[in-house]
């Protein structure tokens, strides 16, 4: 009987570790899984995808990316993120070019998988829309301001996407150009972007927090003004009118210290109101409609 026992005992042990090899052998035979692969953002443009493996970490990931008729692909070192979310950046591309990407998982036992599977014979798709310069707005225009370094102009992002506003530029009146926005320049969702009157940048109300930017010349509460905000390539984004379009600069009525503001904030129409609001939500107090503006 114990003869018996001890045998039992022995096959059993066999039978585990029988077990636990081929365990570990389907393990090393399990490539890496490749799932909710998804591209966000205006450029760049952020590639992102779920990448699991049985074998722990990755040895690597990696996004691959070519644009419209180009023969070989740039390649992108993925970065780790939390739930085993792996990011890579594709730069900033034109308007109507074709991103053709893929992404490449190796594991610790150097399995591979590409997705998609068959890459680079095949590889997704993204077409580069153009920029939506519609979702940038002149907001506000503290033109009644009591001094020429507290007069700003305001604009609003008031979609949900980044917008790249680089080389957006301005006119007031019949001068020309009065200011440019700097390359690289991306508005946020929902952010605000200033500019200072007469190449003032500096916040007199909090000077750590100057203002983005400028324009060379001034702004007045008094006179009967253009300003016309304008895409890189000389289309009209938004324009503020007050008085007559062919009688600018001339005396109509002086509403300062009001400010000139859209309400309600982002959509609405032009008013005067009491209360200017820098970086912030327009206030309706007192407002009235500005005399000859449209």
């Amino acid at each position: 009987m114990k003869k018996l026992w001890i045998g039992a005992m022995a096959l059993l042990l066999m039978s585990a570790t029988v077990f636990s090899v081929s365990c570990d052998k389907e393990d090393d035979k399990n490539p890496p899984l490749i799932t909710n692969v998804a591209i966000t953002g205006g450029g760049p443009y952020t590639v992102t995808a779920t990448i699991q493996d049985d074998n722990g970490d990755l040895k690597s990931a990696e996004l691959f990316y070519k644009v419209n008729a180009a023969t070989t692909f740039e390649v992108v070192a993925m970065t780790k993120g939390t739930n085993n979310v792996y990011s890579g950046d594709i730069p900033a591309q034109t308007a109507g070019d074709t991103i053709w990407y893929y992404i490449k998982a190796v594991n610790s036992v150097d399995l591979v998988t590409t997705e998609p599977s068959n890459a680079p014979t095949t590889a997704k798709q993204y077409i580069v829309a153009g920029i939506n310069y519609a979702g940038v707005v002149i907001n506000e225009i503290w033109a009644g301001a009591p001094t020429d370094n507290e007069k700003f102009i305001e604009l609003l992002n008031v979609t949900t996407e980044a917008i790249d506003i680089s080389g957006v530029y301005f006119e007031r009146n019949n001068d020309g150009t009065v200011g440019t926005i700097p390359a690289n320049t991306m508005l946020a969702a929902g952010a605000y972007y200033i500019l200072g009157t007469k190449n003032n940048t500096i916040n007199p109300s909090d000077p750590n927090a100057p203002y983005d930017n400028s324009i060379s010349s001034g702004f007045s509460a008094k006179k009967s003004i253009r300003f016309k905000m304008l895409t890189p390539t000389g289309d009209p984004i938004d324009v503020f009118l007050r008085g007559d379009e062919n009688n600018l600069d001339v005396t109509i009525s002086d509403l300062s210290p009001k400010s000139y503001s859209r309400i309600p904030n982002g959509t609405g129409v032009w008013k005067a109101v009491d209360n200017p609001t820098l970086r912030a939500a327009n206030d309706g107090t007192g407002a009235i409609d500005i005399p000859d503006s449209k």
